[in-house]
C-alpha cells in the first residue's frame, strides 16, 4: 500500500510553478507565533487594508474531530491548528486470526511526529514495538477486534517519554452501532469522498491531512486511491492553489471546484504519470472525480 502524499505529492509538486519539496509537508514547522502587543493608552484606530489586500487572512483549517468506520476521534479545542490526521482504510493479516488496520495518526504540526495512533487489532493482538497502549474497546461492527490507542515510548533521541495513552484514549469514542456504507467514505476539511460499492471492495484509499501554505497560497489534504489487491496507484485527490496545482493542460488532472471556506484553492483528481510498468494509462478523471464533493 502506498503511504498518502509520497508519490502523488511529489509528482505534483515537481511540476509545480513554485517547488515544494515533499519533505517540508511531512517536516511542517509552526505556521503562526504568538507575540505580546504593546499596551494601548488609547484605543487604535483600525487602518483599511491596501487596496488588493486580503481584509481576513486564510486560516487552514484546525479541525480537531475525526471520523472512521469503527471509532471517532475528537480532540480538546485547544488543540485546534497543532495537530493533522493521517488515516488508512486498508485492513491486513499478515498472519492467521492476526489483523490490522483502519489506523489513524495524529501527527503533531511541529515536528510532523505521530502523537498517539489509534488501530483497529484482533483481540490476540495489538501495536508491536517499544509503545505505550491502550484499549479504547472493543466494537461489535468489526467482531473479533479492538479499537487500540497507542504513542511512542522514546523520542528520536532515545529518551524516554511519559505515558499519556489514558488521556488520549478518553478522546476516542468506538461505535457500537450500524454504520452503513462507512468503510468506503471520508468526510475531510475541503471536500468529501465517497465511493460506490463495486470500487469500494476493490480500492483502497489513505489520507494525509499535512499541508504547505503561504498566507493563502498552498498545497495539501491529498487522499490517494490504490487498488486493493496490488496495492498500484490509482489518482489521488489534493487541494492545491494556481502555483501549486497541476497546469491547466496536464491531462492526467482535473479540477472540481473550489472549496468555500478556501476560495483561492481548486480540489484536483489526478493521477501519476509513471507506474510500476512505465507510463500508466490515462485514466478517466472525469468518471473518478464524481466520487468527490467539493466543500
Amino acid at each position: 500500500m502506498i503511504s498518502a502524499c509520497e508519490g502523488s505529492l511529489h509528482a505534483l509538486l515537481g511540476a509545480a510553478k513554485r517547488a515544494v519539496p515533499f519533505a517540508a509537508l511531512l517536516l511542517l514547522a509552526s505556521l503562526t507565533a504568538g507575540c505580546s502587543a504593546p499596551a494601548q493608552t488609547e484605543a487604535p484606530v483600525a487602518a483599511a487594508p491596501p487596496i488588493g489586500a486580503t481584509a481576513q487572512p486564510f486560516v487552514p483549517d484546525a479541525g480537531v474531530a475525526f471520523e472512521t468506520p469503527y471509532y471517532m476521534i475528537d480532540l480538546p479545542e485547544s488543540w485546534a491548528g497543532t495537530t493533522t490526521f493521517s488515516y488508512s482504510n486498508d485492513y491486513t493479516m499478515p498472519d492467521p486470526g492476526l489483523g490490522l488496520g483502519y489506523s489513524t495518526g495524529v501527527l503533531s504540526n511541529d515536528t510532523g511526529m505521530a502523537l498517539f495512533s489509534v488501530t483497529c487489532f484482533t483481540d490476540a493482538w495489538g501495536p508491536q514495538g517499544t509503545f505505550y497502549a491502550t484499549s479504547a474497546g472493543s466494537t461489535p461492527l468489526l467482531e473479533g477486534n479492538y479499537v487500540s490507542v497507542y504513542s511512542a515510548m522514546f523520542d528520536p533521541q532515545h529518551s524516554r517519554l511519559s505515558d499519556h495513552t489514558e488521556e488520549y484514549a478518553s478522546y476516542v469514542s468506538v461505535k457500537r452501532g450500524a454504520v452503513a456504507d462507512a468503510e468506503r467514505a471520508l468526510e475531510l476539511p475541503y471536500y468529501s469522498f465517497d465511493l460506490t460499492a463495486p470500487e469500494a471492495a476493490n480500492w483502497q484509499f489513505s489520507y494525509d491531512g499535512t499541508h504547505r501554505i503561504e498566507g493563502d497560497e498552498g498545497v495539501g489534504y491529498a487522499l490517494n486511491v490504490s487498488d486493493r489487491t496490488t496495492g498500484e496507484p490509482l489518482f489521488y485527490v489534493v487541494c492545491a492553489t494556481e502555483g501549486f496545482g497541476p497546469n491547466a493542460e496536464d491531462e492526467r488532472a482535473v479540477a472540481v471546484g473550489s472549496p468555500s471556506t478556501w476560495s483561492k484553492a481548486q480540489v484536483y483528481v489526478a493521477q501519476q504519470r509513471f507506474d510500476a510498468d512505465g507510463e500508466a494509462p490515462l485514466l478517466d478523471l472525469e468518471a473518478c472525480a464524481r466520487y468527490v464533493a467539493v466543500k
